[in-house]
This record gives C-alpha cells, sequence and structure tokens, in this order.
C-alpha cells in the first residue's frame, strides 16, 4: 500500500501538538494481525517555547526518528502509525503483532542517541483507538490539510495568492430536498449556483450542485470559506468534494486552471 504521510496543528490534552502520521492506514484499520500499541517518548533536548521542536536539534530528530522506525520495523515488524510533537517531548506510536518480552529492540535502536532520554511501552489496541481517535484529524482537520495541499501546488505553480479570483465548488446530497435548501443557503452567501450532473457512480451522496464565487485562496481565507460550506452541508445530509480555481501568476505570465482535489 501507498504511504501517505501527513501532518497537522491541534490541541491534545489541552496542549498545543503537531501530529504527523500515516493517513493511508485509515484504510485498512484496524489491522488485526497488529493489535498490540507500542509507545516511545522521547524527551526533547532544546523544544520551542510552545513544546514544539525548535529547528536547532531538527537533524538530530529526524535522524532518531528514521533509526527507531526502520530497527522497530526490522525487528518488530512494528507498522509506524504515526508520532506526536508536545510538551517538550516526541511520542512515537507503532503498532505491532505481539508485546515483546523487553524493551531491548528500543534501546539498540537509540543506542547511538545516548543525549535523549526516553520511556516506551506497549498495551492492548485491537480497535486502533490510538491511531483513529488520537491520531488520525477530525473531518474538519482533515479538510483543513486537503486546502493546504492544493495552495502548496497553486504556489509551486507561481501563484502569490494575492490577488481574488474565482473559486469552484462541488457538493452532493442524499435528496433533492437537502440540495435545494443548501443552494438557498449560498445564494444568500453570494454563490453562484451552476449546474452540475449527479453521481453516477455514488449510491448514496447522487445529487450534486457546483457553486462559485470572488475569494481569496491563502490558507486562512479557504479554510473559512470551506469550513462554512462543510457545516451548511452536512446540516442538509449533504459532502462536499472539494474546489477547484486558476493559477494566477503575476503580470505578464498566463493562467491555467488547476485541478479539482475531491475531499474523499
Amino acid at each position: 500500500m501507498a504511504e501517505s504521510w501527513d501532518s497537522y496543528i491541534c490541541n491534545v490534552n489541552g496542549a498545543i501538538a503537531s501530529i504527523f502520521l500515516n493517513l493511508s492506514l485509515f484504510k485498512t484499520a484496524p489491522d488485526p494481525a497488529r493489535p498490540c500499541l507500542l509507545f516511545v517518548w522521547v524527551k526533547m533536548k532544546s523544544p520551542g517555547p510552545d513544546g514544539l521542536s525548535s529547528q536547532q536539534e531538527a537533524d538530530d530528530l529526524w535522524k532518531l526518528d528514521d533509526k527507531l522506525t526502520a530497527e522497530l520495523e526490522r525487528e518488530l515488524n512494528a507498522v509506524f502509525a504515526g508520532r506526536i510533537t508536545t510538551q517538550g517531548r516526541r511520542e512515537f506510536y507503532f503498532y505491532v503483532p505481539q508485546a515483546p518480552e523487553n524493551n531491548l529492540a528500543v534501546d539498540r535502536a537509540l543506542a547511538s542517541f545516548s543525549k535523549y532520554r526516553y520511556e516506551t511501552g506497549v498495551q492492548a489496541d485491537p480497535t486502533w483507538g490510538q491511531f483513529l481517535t488520537v491520531l488520525y484529524p477530525s473531518g474538519e482537520e482533515l479538510q483543513k490539510m486537503k486546502n493546504r495541499q492544493v495552495v502548496e501546488v497553486l504556489r509551486k505553480n507561481g501563484d502569490t495568492l494575492d490577488e481574488p479570483r474565482k473559486v469552484s465548488h462541488w457538493i452532493y446530497f442524499k435528496s433533492e430536498a437537502g440540495r435545494g435548501k443548501f443552494c438557498e443557503a449560498m445564494r444568500e452567501l453570494g454563490y453562484e449556483i451552476l449546474p452540475c450532473p449527479n453521481a453516477k457512480n455514488h449510491e448514496v451522496y447522487v445529487f450534486g450542485v457546483q457553486i462559485r464565487k470572488l475569494g481569496r485562496v491563502d490558507q486562512e481565507s479557504i479554510d473559512s470559506d470551506v469550513l462554512e460550506i462543510v457545516r451548511f452541508a452536512e446540516a442538509v445530509d449533504g459532502e462536499y468534494d472539494g474546489w477547484e480555481t486558476e493559477v494566477v501568476r503575476p503580470p505578464g505570465s498566463f493562467k491555467s486552471f488547476l485541478r479539482r482535489l475531491g475531499f474523499n
């Protein structure tokens, strides 16, 4: 299975946290062949004032990360699910076929990182609760991650994100009535309602609509607009399916259309 790694910022136990995880594991979780959760908590040497990692020790932490994951995958047949960086520590989470009898595999992996203090443990987690309810993002956080991917594509194509432009969104509904209520609400918000073919390969969210409005596409602006649409859609049994816009380069260059990135 192809891996899909990404990260996001959130709050964990009341503290700011950065979560880095393999999103692709969601498709197969829980894995009955790996019902045990193994964790390794590493205390950072030079965390930032917010408790997250600092540039000062970034290289050391990446090397530690690579060494630990490679060794545990090799010795314990572990799957690295993700990590949480918070409160001056980096928490690594793996799923393994069975609880190891001792900590030797972790000790060997971190033997060359003697300046770092760490603790490790294992617990039964056959439902993969740590991955599905702690590491995996909420629906809104996941949508923000999707938005960021599109924004990054715009930037890579020379877009400064300074200019407003028309942004199109696609949404699908369980019923024509739900679609109608949604369209009424969107018109009041200034969106243009455009025709959209119904979904032919979806048994539930069949009735589609495309809406469009002039807007900004910097991260904060597009997150605000998209999440507002998502909330309106979900209130009438709708599902958001992605947004699309054009690349706007500085004067003298040309515009090219950006492909739509779907929510699912």
